[in-house]
């Protein structure tokens, strides 16, 4: 089975989601994501990742995967970025 197959799925998922709360239109503006919330960042070219955040300003947003450790992405890369929870599996499976 084609391993990236289940990755690009999540991806489009995450888009789809990223889409559908931009264009509910909210007369507030979006609560801002603090510095240490999970977050799955959407590139430009498709692919997510999931960490926490560490910073987000105009230029880079950096992240820390738990497997690549800190991650600092240009803005310009980025074509979204919504909070995350982990799975319930996951986050029993004692982290």
């Amino acid at each position: 089975m084609n391993q990236t197959r289940p990755l690009r799925l999540l991806a489009v998922l995450l888009q789809l989601m990223f889409v559908v709360a931009s264009a509910r239109g909210s007369d507030q503006p979006p609560e801002p994501i603090l510095p240490g919330t999970h977050v799955a960042v959407t590139l430009t070219g498709g692919d997510t990742l999931i960490g926490a955040l560490i910073s987000d300003d105009s230029t880079t947003v950096r992240i820390n995967h738990p497997v690549l450790g800190e991650i600092a992405l240009p803005r310009e890369r980025v074509a979204g970025m919504i909070r995350w929870s982990r799975p319930v599996a996951a986050a029993a499976g004692g982290e």
